[in-house]
């Protein structure tokens, strides 16, 4: 029995199959420790210091906590160059702990199965230079590739390209980090572009992208506010002694009411001695007010 309809179909997914085929086998001999990349660099690589201005209406935007986002698709479909602008609520120290955390990036960034440092030295400028083995996992495609990434703190700046000494499974890619305060926390600048080897379908350009690019940066302000310490996460508060509840009453610090001066004492925590020595006192007071009103003709 032959199923027609089956070898139709079939017939017609065989020009998708075919390129699926050859972008497969070219990364069954993709990347490789002991070889060389292909080139020297196609892209030209990010430079150290402070990004593009934004125009005010991108400013107010990003101050306002919406994200600033651009993605160009590279001539011939097989990359893309991208910039993201956006704010965190976290100092530039906190941001920077997430960016330079690279061996905890398979936690941290969707898509990112592996990451191996395989050398990082200290710069005598006070940075650092770190090589780094990535691995991605997409819809069901592995890339392995390898960056040199140098971060100069006094340029508030990381910046990142293919170490060509390994053959990647990229074509070729660049990057660019920049952390700067801002009065409420740190607006972020990441820049990239990469360039793929061989075809691949639209799905995975489009994932790749979202992965690599301008999205990603989401988990830089989800990871930071992790980070934040307790006293900077938590509202503040303030207690004050009640005596109508006879206890400790806490509110958050916006919600309490200035201490005026003729709240001093009520406002001061008061121990169980001190209020059995008043309820004493009164009470004694009394008994000698009664004591006098019934002997008081005797002292004329």
């Amino acid at each position: 029995f032959v199923n027609y309809r089956h070898m139709a179909i079939s017939h017609e997914r065989r020009p998708v199959l075919l390129p699926l085929l050859c972008a497969a086998l070219s990364f069954a001999v993709g990347h490789d420790t002991a070889q060389p990349h292909d080139h020297n660099g196609i892209l030209e690589p990010f430079k150290h210091g402070a990004p593009s201005v934004l125009t005010p209406a991108e400013l107010a935007a990003v101050d306002a906590g919406r994200p600033v986002q651009k993605t160009v698709e590279l001539e011939g479909g097989s990359g893309a160059r991208a910039v993201a602008v956006f704010h965190v609520d976290a100092s530039p120290e906190i941001v920077w702990s997430c960016i330079n955390d690279i061996r905890n990036y398979p936690r941290m960034v969707p898509g990112v199965a592996a990451t191996s440092v395989y050398s990082e030295r200290k710069s005598r400028t006070g940075g650092t230079a770190t090589l780094v083995e990535y691995t991605l996992a997409l819809l069901g495609y592995r890339m392995t590739y390898f960056l040199d990434i140098s971060y100069e703190p006094r340029h508030q700046s990381m910046i990142f390209k293919l170490d060509y000494s390994r053959l990647s499974d990229l074509d070729d890619t660049i990057g660019y980090w920049h952390v700067a305060p801002t009065a409420s926390g740190s607006r972020v600048t990441y820049s990239a572009a990469l360039i793929l080897k061989g075809w691949f379908p639209k799905p995975v350009i489009n994932v790749l992208l979202a992965t690599s690019l301008g999205k990603a940066t989401s988990w830089v302000g989800f990871e930071a506010a992790k980070r934040l310490p307790a006293s900077a996460s938590a509202p503040k508060r303030v207690c004050k002694w009640s005596w109508r509840k006879v206890r400790r009453v806490c509110k958050p610090a916006a919600e309490s009411e200035t201490v005026q001066p003729t709240q001093a004492l009520s406002s001061t925590p008061a121990s169980l001695s001190q209020i059995v020595y008043i309820t004493l006192a009164l009470a004694l007071a009394l008994v000698a007010a009664s004591y006098t009103r019934k002997v008081g003709l005797q002292f004329y």
